[in-house]
């Protein structure tokens, strides 16, 4: 975590004066914050350090880990590499751009990247703070206050929930099969403090 945020801080600083000197920047999230905490109230340091973690963990190291698992999963199974490459091949041909539209026509795709959330467990699972008072699950009483952990990998591997869980099949996120619950596959969490970046995270991943 210390080197994280010396590593986020030293990026911020380096920004900072970039901009200070009218350098060219990137056109990324960060620039944008800077430049509305120049225009506006500047937030402190350690703030923005915490926002700039959150921002990489959440919105780039998640997503490149996924892909690197699609990457894997994909040239594993020669089958799957040969339709996701003719999907693309006919949605995008040459395209120079890619627009919202052609997304939309990439089914078999979103199928991948789905089984891939599903397969190797992204996400280790989602914690939470029992409420005030406490909860009986299954006869076992859990004081207000304990933190649970959600498993969620653990559930994507169970077979009552998933035929043949261990083999990496993206049809089963066709749309023509019943949908898993999603009290079971939740890769961006679940209920009021689900990710608010999961669409974006999906475009991304397209």
């Amino acid at each position: 975590a210390r080197t994280l945020r010396t590593i986020a801080s030293n990026c911020i600083q380096a920004r900072i004066k970039a901009l200070k000197k009218n350098e060219s920047v990137p056109l990324d999230i960060l620039s944008h914050i800077l430049r509305a905490a120049a225009r506006d109230e500047l937030p402190d340091f350690e703030s923005l350090v915490d926002d700039f973690i959150t921002f990489y963990l959440g919105g780039v190291e998640t997503t490149a880990s996924t892909l690197l698992f699609a990457v894997i999963q994909v040239h594993q199974h020669p089958d799957v590499l040969e339709r996701l490459l003719s999907e693309v091949e006919e949605v995008l041909g040459k395209k120079d751009v890619i627009t919202a539209e052609d997304l939309d026509k990439l089914k078999y795709t979103e199928q991948v990247i789905e089984e891939t959330m599903r397969m190797p467990g992204i996400r280790g699972g989602v914690t939470r703070d029992c409420p005030v008072g406490g909860v009986t699950l299954s006869g076992h009483h859990i004081p207000g206050g304990t933190m649970i952990h959600t498993h969620t990998g653990a559930m994507c591997k169970m077979s009552q929930y998933f035929k043949d869980p261990y083999t990496f099949n993206p049809s089963r996120f066709d749309p023509t099969n019943k949908r898993p619950s999603p009290n079971v596959y939740f890769p961006f969490g679940i209920g009021h403090r689900s990710c608010i970046a999961k669409h974006f995270a999906m475009v991304i991943l397209n």
